[in-house]
């Protein structure tokens, strides 16, 4: 079954886009997934890539997304505040597993349990909480958020 697209307020489509270079990641690292052209090819040129992405853009979005879309959007409804706690322990994972990378004898298995949280991560923002954010908070809430 094919879902539709999701209709996004336009202060949310950068998240959005941003979320889309997240979940090429996703499916660049999963060992199920198959080889894109012009990307690393070879497990190592793939956890390479995949550790440079992590220092050198996702890091910093996790925490940007933490002060600035998070806290915004956080306090006013219970539903997205359960959710919001949900997504930053899952991105807290996501790091923890990102900093064992390098290091881990099973990095196939490491690079699998990431692509299958950022999937997971990534769709939950996308699918629920985007969507409870845009049904509960106010056209002019929402204009007034800057990402």
């Amino acid at each position: 079954m094919t879902q539709k697209p999701l209709k996004r307020h336009s202060s949310l489509i950068p998240i959005s886009q941003k979320h889309h270079d997240i979940l090429v990641l996703a499916q660049l690292i999963s060992s199920k997934m198959p080889v894109y052209k012009g990307k690393p090819s070879s497990f190592e040129e793939r956890k390479q890539y995949a550790l440079s992405f992590y220092t050198g853009h996702l890091k910093s979005y996790f925490k940007n997304e933490q002060f600035k879309v998070f806290s915004y959007f956080s306090g006013h409804d219970s539903e997205i505040d359960k959710l919001i706690q949900e997504i930053s322990a899952e991105q807290e994972k996501i790091i923890q597993l990102f900093e064992q990378l390098s290091e881990n004898e099973n990095a196939s298995e490491v690079m699998n349990q990431i692509s299958t949280l950022l999937i997971h991560n990534i769709r939950l923002q996308e699918r629920k909480l985007f969507q409870l954010i845009q049904q509960r908070f106010s056209d002019q809430h929402l204009s007034d958020f800057k990402p």
